[in-house]
């Protein structure tokens, strides 16, 4: 935008409706980098849970063989 539009928007409409809808304009684009941002997170952070969630499978795995182990030991 040009200074010779900006300038006829603000005749037309007034300074403060402009510098509301700067300031809206704004706050939206903040907002959906946000929302980009936070997509991005939960993306990882499910990734990351996917890996946790094996690595407990696998240990009750080996917890269970070493438990039965033991207990054929015993007898």
């Amino acid at each position: 935008m040009d200074v010779s539009a900006l300038s006829s928007l603000i005749s037309n409409v007034g300074f403060p409706i402009v510098c509301f809808l700067a300031c809206a304009w704004y706050v939206k684009y903040r907002e959906d980098k946000n929302d980009e941002k936070i997509d991005k997170l939960n993306t990882l952070h499910d990734e990351e849970n996917k890996r946790m969630v094996e690595a407990l499978n696998n240990n009750t795995i080996a917890l269970t063989k070493l438990t039965d182990m033991l207990g054929k030991e015993s007898i």
